[in-house]
């Protein structure tokens, strides 16, 4: 295990890089048997080492995890031409298919869990297992101005995530804060920020709309809490999906991994094998 130090805080680094479509990409492999692919979110901080800290090693004793960084966060590059969500869900893609997987169960957090449904509409055919979590599908809304990292507006920001608050402890506010301010990072949020909405809006409403026509295995999971996705927003989606699955955490908020992991992979290994 090596690790990347800065102003006073450790950052893991247990992956490796693969280059996808020419673009330096940050993974972390563990486990064998079916393929599990992982996808973060897009609050600041996020990347792979620190959204699943707490749920790779477990979910690895019965799937082979893959969890990696996307365009613009984390350890992997940062193509100020790339951060849409068209170009962003092709490298998804191109990712999967450089590791060679022919068929993989899906979880996305979040933004992630809208870049999952982006995948299964896309390429039905590769997705077995796909788990929605604190999701209600992309959506065209103005996007959220790009956040100035300080110590204080990182923890405003996490505790906005969570309904437990117990679980932003000062350690994980700092690998947030430093992944944030590190690698290019808050200058990547700067250019997504700035993306008109109107560049998207179509192939966001190409997904929201084959959303319906998708039939495989699906899971929905969600904070009864979450101030972020509201509950009503994702039950709107839910319900448009006679085959999906849901289950609901109460007292939880938009982090699931963070405020109740063991049981978040307990669900999560369930639904993947059963």
């Amino acid at each position: 295990m090596s690790a990347i130090t800065g102003n006073g805080q450790t950052i893991p680094q247990t992956g490796k890089f693969v280059s996808v479509e020419g673009f330096r990409t940050y993974y972390i492999e563990k486990g064998t048997r079916a393929p599990l692919v992982l996808l973060h979110g897009s609050a600041p901080g996020s990347c792979s080492e620190i959204s699943w800290r707490d749920t790779i090693l477990p979910l690895s004793q019965s799937s082979r995890v893959l969890a990696f960084d996307q365009l613009g966060y984390g350890y992997s590059d940062k193509p100020d031409d790339k951060m849409d969500f068209d170009s962003r869900l092709k490298h998804i893609l191109a990712f999967i298919e450089s590791m060679g997987l022919k068929k993989i169960d899906l979880l996305g957090l979040s933004a992630g869990g809208s870049f999952a449904m982006g995948v299964a509409v896309r390429r039905p055919e590769l997705v077995d297992h796909l788990a929605i979590v604190s999701s209600a599908g992309p959506t065209a809304a103005a996007r959220r101005p790009a956040m100035e990292p300080t110590r204080e507006t990182m923890r405003e920001m996490c505790l906005k995530h969570v309904h437990q608050k117990k679980a932003i402890t000062d350690e994980l506010l700092g690998l947030l804060l430093q992944m944030h301010t590190s690698f290019g990072n808050n200058e990547a949020s700067h250019v997504r920020a700035n993306i008109p909405p109107e560049q998207e809006k179509h192939v966001r409403e190409e997904i929201l709309a084959n959303m319906s026509d998708w039939n495989g295995n699906t899971l929905f999971i969600a904070g009864a809490q979450d101030e972020a996705i509201p509950l009503t927003k994702v039950l709107e989606l839910f319900k448009r999906m006679p085959a999906a699955q849901m289950h609901i955490f109460n007292d939880c908020g938009h982090w699931l991994q963070f405020e109740r992991p063991d049981t978040f992979t307990a669900v999560t290994q369930n639904f993947l094998t059963t």
